[in-house]
């Protein structure tokens, strides 16, 4: 069982960089077991980023909080044969189906603004009277 998925595609004859698409987690040990293979998502003006990550991998035990927080990098080739890159954050990760030998994971990237929506500003007052 290759542990790289990278390895594994290079052997078939596929290169991440041939690809249009590619993805750079900034934890090093998922870009090697990673391999991204659909985005879809919206960039809106005021309303920020919101990509779903179609990914594929080999191994099928990662640990989803592995890529809760995790900052990633899409590059995109655009018309003009330039790369364009959209950065956030994960924010919600899932398990898709397996074969054994591919595993799915479908991860969730939104920009790093949409992570206010979950602050909790009342922990500071807790166990305090309203006179306090």
């Amino acid at each position: 069982m290759f542990n790289n998925i990278y390895f594994a595609l290079e052997k078939l004859g596929l290169t991440a960089q041939k690809r249009a698409i590619h993805a750079s987690f900034s934890n090093t040990e998922l870009n090697q077991v990673v391999f991204l293979q659909r985005v879809d998502g919206i960039h809106a003006i005021n309303d920020g980023v919101n990509l779903q990550l179609i990914c594929l991998s080999t191994l099928n035990d990662i640990a989803l909080k592995r890529f809760i927080g995790c900052r990633v990098a899409i590059d995109v080739v655009n018309d003009r044969s330039e790369l364009n890159r959209i950065s956030g954050i994960v924010t919600k990760a899932e398990v898709g189906a397996s074969d054994g030998a591919l595993t799915i994971y479908r991860l969730t990237v939104e920009d790093p603004t949409a992570l206010w929506k979950q602050r909790r500003n009342s922990r500071v007052f807790m166990n305090m009277s309203a006179l306090q």
